[in-house]
């Protein structure tokens, strides 16, 4: 895959550090990361099996400075990142979430 090094690192670093961050199952914590490759795409996608996120905040999480909790070590700008960094190389991103069972994140990356 060609592309920005270091924008791929922030966008892996913010994915895999939320699903650890918003893990509401300490002791049980799980974050399982794994790709499918086709012709064309990368695709990659983050499980953890946190507090889940509301179908209706889907959009809201991508927008800067949104939060969805009101967590001071959070500066709400992690996956506005995330989601400018999968389109710039040619990707898009997607979500699914069970409430308090667990959330995916997907993404491709053009190859």
């Amino acid at each position: 895959m060609k592309g920005d090094q270091y924008r791929v690192k922030l966008l892996f670093y913010n994915l895999i550090d939320n699903a650890i961050k918003f893990n509401d199952k300490k002791s049980d914590g799980l974050v399982e990361i794994n790709f499918l490759s086709n012709d064309k795409y990368w695709q990659f996608f983050i499980t953890d099996i946190g507090k889940g996120i509301e179908k209706q905040y889907f959009d809201k999480i991508f927008i800067a400075f949104q939060k969805l909790d009101n967590d001071f070590n959070s500066t709400g700008i992690g996956l506005s990142i995330v989601k400018k960094t999968v389109e710039t190389h040619l990707g898009e991103i997607w979500l699914k979430s069970k409430q308090n069972e667990e959330t995916t994140f997907y993404f491709t990356l053009l190859k």
